[in-house]
């Protein structure tokens, strides 16, 4: 079955929920044209799905979620990727929950889960 990158980062999302040792969430990189002929984009391009600060160290983790099968790196996913390995953090290409489990192993220390936020939003 070759799952969706959707379906692959939701069910890595709920799995770094249950990790004591992660604060994660979903990052994008947007584009959008706020009136015609003008076209705005917000974010860095390569910029990992998923990022995580890992306690106790506070080491940054990027996430590429791709498809089992066909998911290529681009250029400024790589790009983004050496930037984070050359500065200390963790790069992680994962197309399955284990892939990161292996990546970033067992928690290594006991924190404290951090509080979930209430929304102010109505969905």
């Amino acid at each position: 079955m070759n799952r969706t990158e959707g379906e692959i980062q939701a069910g890595i999302l709920a799995y770094l929920a249950t990790r004591p040792d992660c604060f994660c969430w979903r990052q994008n990189v947007a584009a959008f044209s706020p009136r015609p002929g003008s076209f705005v984009r917000a974010g860095v391009p390569g910029l990992s799905d998923i990022l995580c600060v890992q306690s106790p160290s506070g080491r940054v983790v990027g996430i590429e979620v791709k498809r089992e099968k066909g998911g290529k790196v681009s250029p400024d996913q790589r790009w983004w990727g050496g930037s984070v390995t050359t500065h200390g953090g963790l790069y992680v290409v994962a197309r399955s929950v284990e892939d990161v489990r292996e990546a970033l192993g067992e928690p290594t220390a006991r924190v404290a889960k951090t509080p979930r936020r209430k929304r102010i939003f109505p969905r």
